[in-house]
């Protein structure tokens, strides 16, 4: 069962990185720094990998201070507050143009594709005069909204359930992804990491696996392994994963900066212990059982 899933899920990805190859590749050829990043793997794009990571630690180390009020809770959802989307925005602007050179045209058209997806998913939320923003937690909606759009078509969107319509509280909602990966990753290896797409998902994913250090075990009194559903570290990889998916419709550039705000808007939320993603074992969540 658990090849099948592996090789439907595949096919999904292949369906979708073909068909948004060319527009990775364009952008890169033309915008994209030179390769640096973990010396070890020979991914050319390795180094959008590094600049997410580098998005998410900026944040964390530079950014998410400035903003205090950051999150509101109403009626059993969380937001981030419009200030503290705002500042995600500024941290993730500027460090792509100052630090990394890249043009402010090219981040203005990611960050405004991205914003733009959120409205029209109907992300964004008033209440008494306040505006707010529920960044992407419905995996499942987002891809069906894609669907509606012809964005992607019926098979496509078909095996992308197998990746995201599986509910956080599955132990193997992260390890599948991490399967396909590894399979996507020896094909590409293989053919000399031809397609730019999918090396850029690569590169992305294993980063951003990489940041949020995610096995976490359990053991019950008789030291039987207890089997949780997603801890913190997971949920965040899974919505960075979702983000990253989302955005390379938007080419590399917008996988980059839609994983990392997707990823730092659920880090928000479970300092807040509001999110929808982790297992209610766990303070992190909404639902968490004391």
């Amino acid at each position: 069962m658990k090849k099948y899933i592996t090789l439907t899920v595949l096919a999904f990805l292949t369906t979708l990185f073909y068909s948004c190859d060319e527009i990775g590749n364009n952008e890169e050829k033309v915008n994209g720094p030179p390769a640096q990043g973990n010396t070890k793997s020979t991914n050319p794009y390795e180094y959008e990998g590094t600049i997410h990571n580098e998005l998410v630690d900026n944040y964390k180390d530079d950014y998410q201070e400035n903003i205090t009020n950051r999150f509101y809770s109403f009626q059993s959802k969380s937001y981030i507050t419009l200030e503290a989307y705002n500042n995600m925005i500024t941290s993730v602007f500027n460090y792509m143009v100052n630090v990394k050179g890249y043009s402010s045209e090219e981040v203005n058209i990611a960050i405004n594709k991205y914003d733009k997806f959120n409205q029209d998913f109907g992300l964004y939320f008033t209440h008494n005069d306040n505006n707010y923003v529920e960044i992407l937690k419905d995996f499942k909606g987002a891809f069906d909204f894609l669907l509606s759009l012809g964005q992607i078509d019926s098979m496509a969107h078909y095996d992308m359930m197998r990746i995201f319509s599986n509910t956080p509280s599955d132990i193997n909602f992260v390890s599948n992804i991490n399967d396909v990966v590894d399979v996507l990753e020896t094909e590409q290896l293989a053919n000399n990491w031809s397609n730019g797409t999918t090396s850029s998902f690569i590169s992305v994913y294993r980063h951003s696996s990489q940041i949020w250090a995610y096995p976490i075990t359990y053991f019950n009194g008789s030291s039987s392994l207890i089997t949780y559903g997603l801890n913190p570290d997971q949920a965040i990889i899974a919505a960075d994963a979702a983000g990253a998916a989302v955005g390379l419709f938007w080419g590399g550039i917008g996988s980059i900066i839609a994983g990392a705000l997707v990823s730092m808007a659920e880090a928000e939320d479970q300092e807040n212990g509001v999110s929808v993603l982790v297992g209610s074992e766990y303070k992190e969540s909404k639902d968490h059982i004391h």
